[in-house]
């Protein structure tokens, strides 16, 4: 399911993130807006994992 790919790439992302070395500030800054991107992205695809969890359980 494509949710769970998200998933796995938005781990390796973070994964990347949290291993890079920022060489500059800008660097780091850059680092620091996209670790809030993907951790504001991991939040949403639970959400959504969890509602359709909810509308799966109300059809059975």
């Amino acid at each position: 399911p494509r949710h769970v790919k998200d998933r796995l790439a938005l781990e390796g992302v973070l994964q990347f993130l949290e291993n890079f070395v920022p060489e500059t500030e800008m660097d780091m800054q850059a680092v620091q807006n996209s670790l809030k991107t993907v951790k504001t992205l991991q939040a949403k695809i639970s959400a959504q994992r969890a509602n359709q969890a909810k509308i799966t359980d109300s059809f059975f």
